[in-house]
């Protein structure tokens, strides 16, 4: 399995890279064209395990992970990002909603282990680009 980058750097004059990260391949395509048109540098993934690998050499500023993947899963991810790139943003991207049993156990957790937000999917392009413009501004509070 191998990463996926691309750019367009139409919009932004100083372009943010993010690491998408999730199995399924049409969640990761719909997130790139959208995160492209807005200017973004994309990088995107399958799993944990690629991700983190693809983005070792110039880490990204901000990281839309799913929890529930093969190899590495969100939960990790986060864990790692939190232990190599200290200034990197979380965005965890989940189906299951906070009142469901997972629900309940996993967000608490990722908001816990370093990721800013939790993006309940299904999500419109509005609530996520807003959701990333959001959570990379936070870079400027700390």
């Amino acid at each position: 399995m191998t990463a996926h980058v691309s750019a367009n750097v139409s919009e932004l004059t100083t372009p943010h890279r993010v690491l998408v990260i999730d199995d399924d391949e049409a969640i990761r395509t719909v997130l790139r064209r959208q995160l492209e048109q807005a200017g973004y540098v994309v990088i995107d993934a399958p799993n944990g395990q690629v991700g983190l690998a693809a983005s070792c050499h110039q880490p990204p500023d901000i990281v839309l992970t799913d929890i529930f993947m093969p190899e590495k899963d969100g939960i990790e991810v986060i864990q790692e990002i939190r232990s190599s790139w200290s200034k990197c943003r979380i965005i965890v991207m989940t189906g299951g909603s906070p009142v469901d049993p997972f629900g309940s156990i996993v967000n608490p957790t990722a908001l816990l282990l370093g990721a800013e937000r939790i993006l309940l999917k299904p999500f419109d392009r509005q609530t996520l680009l807003s959701t990333i413009k959001d959570t990379l501004s936070l870079n400027n509070a700390r």
